[in-house]
């Protein structure tokens, strides 16, 4: 078992302890309660905020920056409903016609389980980008909230798991009481904000991915035929593909482009390759130059599965800087995207009820219940594909 099972493990076994222990030893419970430390089961939520220093903050009482949050925030999350909604129709559409076929359904939503869904390597950028995703979401809740002259009670931040979790408790009924134009800003602030983290990332990325150096490679051959020409001429794998008949070859499109176009030609192929050692989606060393002669009949496959890798020459920083930010941007458009969702527990459920709770309850039910049901039929068929 890997170190960092272990501390997952140990932080998970920790997490109950202390919950068994607040759940049967009051005084721990009441010492707890003072320093305003909150312990459920897996989670552990702390106040580091109270309204008292909220009250000596002025807002600027523009109508006009409150106009804008609300339609900047209003479009956006209709823009990311209609965005769900895309996604739920192709997504059902594919499983009914998996099932038609025989096939095995897959699904675009899948849900993040540390060691299952996602690799424990990956875990620390996840668990940065969702803090860094948690506090602009709720920033921006207690901002617009202050905007608005809702009083905000409390604020703090907390562990979910291994997650980082961050809340703003605003005053009910200082909410209820606000106008709905003013709770409907209020809601779709925190959605609206991870939307534009979501912006910038999208942004560094392209930047990021200029400085990238990436090299076409055979990262393993199609070993269920023996006839095809590369398992016949057993490539070394991992290999950099450096040129094809005495053309060099700098991009896994040119190397495509080169294979599609002589698809239905009986050609002999002079492969110059170079063996390198795979680091996920890195190489982190390069050997030996080798040369294949490969003789592909009309109509047939190579025979290779093709990947970009990142080179040595590319720097450290600029890999590191391109993985967080990634994540940044998966983790900010998942999170406007959920809790833009017409769902009980999200903010774009609240909205829903605001808007239909006094015109029709039962269809904000049936909106919110097939919503729910279909996203979670779905994130347990993207659970099933990794079991």
């Amino acid at each position: 078992m890997s170190d960092s099972y272990i501390y997952l493990l140990g932080l998970v076994f920790a997490e109950v302890l202390l919950f068994g222990l607040v759940k049967t030893w009051k005084n721990l419970r009441d010492k707890l309660g003072k320093h305003r430390i909150d312990v459920s089961f897996l989670t552990i939520l702390v106040d580091i905020g109270t309204a008292s220093k909220l009250r000596r903050i002025t807002p600027p009482d523009s109508k006009s920056l409150r106009n804008t949050i609300f339609f900047a925030g209003v479009v956006n999350m209709a823009l990311m409903i209609v965005y769900l909604y895309l996604t739920l129709i192709n997504a059902v559409e594919g499983l009914f016609r998996a099932v038609s076929v025989g096939e095995v359904p897959v699904s675009p939503f899948v849900p993040v389980i540390p060691g299952v869904t996602i690799s424990l390597e990956m875990l620390f950028p996840l668990i940065l980008s969702i803090g860094i995703a948690m506090v602009v979401h709720e920033f921006m809740h207690a901002l617009v909230a202050l905007l608005e002259k809702v009083e905000i009670e409390s604020w703090g931040i907390g562990l979910f798991i291994v997650f980082p979790v961050a809340y703003v408790k605003l005053s009910e009924n200082s909410f209820n009481e606000a106008p709905r134009k003013s709770r409907t800003s209020i809601l779709s602030a925190g959605i609206l904000g991870n939307s534009l983290i979501a912006l910038i990332a999208l942004g560094l990325i392209s930047l990021f991915s200029t400085q990238l150096s990436l090299a076409p490679v055979i990262i393993d051959l199609d070993r269920s035929n023996p006839e095809l020409p590369a398992v016949q001429a057993n490539i070394s794998t991992p290999s950099i593909i450096l040129e094809v008949n005495g053309t060099k070859i700098r991009s896994l499109e040119e190397f495509t482009y080169f294979l599609s176009s002589r698809l239905n030609q009986s050609i002999v192929l002079v492969l110059k390759t170079q063996r390198c050692v795979r680091d996920g989606y890195r190489i982190v060393e390069t050997g030996a130059i080798e040369t294949y002669v490969l003789r592909k009949p009309a109509g047939s496959k190579l025979g290779v599965y093709l990947s970009e890798l990142v080179t040595p020459d590319t720097p450290t920083y600029v890999v590191e800087a391109l993985l967080y930010t990634n994540w940044v941007f998966i983790v900010n458009l998942s999170l406007a995207i959920i809790n833009a969702a017409p769902i009980f527990i999200t903010d774009g459920g609240r909205v829903i009820t605001d808007i239909l709770s006094k015109r029709s309850k039962k269809l904000n039910y049936v909106i919110q219940g097939m919503t729910s049901v279909t996203i979670a039929i779905l994130l347990m068929i993207g659970l099933m594909n990794y079991i």
